[in-house]
């Protein structure tokens, strides 16, 4: 999630560099998660392992509001990381095991275009509440904390969703 830094860096009286690296270590937890999430994908099925990433984002994100330092910002950013790259890995694969033949590549796009149009949406939100509660100290703990409602929702819409047929 997109963050107004100079609130956390006032809240948590933290450093440029410390600042940066609590945007940097998520990509450092996706790419761990990407690179882990394949063979659990493989033996427990695409939507076990696209439900527990959800949960993950859940308990990273609420581990991030509540964060009373910076280590454990980067703890729960990292862990934040783990769910991206295991998701950013599984669902592809998941979306295309259950598209038909002929509509496999758009319906991959559109989870792309879907995952960059969260990201906007995100940057507005955040823009939003940056600037009319951005004075206030705590302000980046509301927008981590808003960030549960879609972990939220990926976890409940995927109770509904069958397992890959080709899993």
């Amino acid at each position: 999630p997109y963050m107004y830094m100079p609130s956390v860096a006032g809240g948590l009286g933290i450093n440029e560099f410390e600042e940066g690296l609590v945007g940097g270590i998520l990509a450092i937890g996706a790419a761990i998660g990407a690179i882990g999430a394949g063979r659990p994908s493989d033996c427990n099925g695409r939507r076990h392992n696209i439900l527990l990433p959800a949960l993950v984002f859940v308990g990273g994100t609420i581990g991030c509001t509540v964060a009373p330092n910076i280590w454990v910002l980067y703890l729960f950013r990292f862990v934040l990381g783990l769910a991206v790259g295991g998701a950013s890995a599984v669902v592809p694969v998941f979306l295309a095991e259950l598209a038909p033949y002929e509509i496999r590549g758009s319906l991959s796009g559109r989870n792309e275009l879907m995952v960059v149009g969260g990201q906007l949406a995100a940057f507005i939100v955040n823009a939003l509440i940056g600037n009319v509660w951005g004075e206030h100290d705590g302000v980046w703990r509301w927008m981590f904390a808003i960030c549960t409602l879609p972990a939220i929702g990926l976890f409940v819409g995927m109770l509904r969703v069958p397992e890959s047929p080709r899993w």
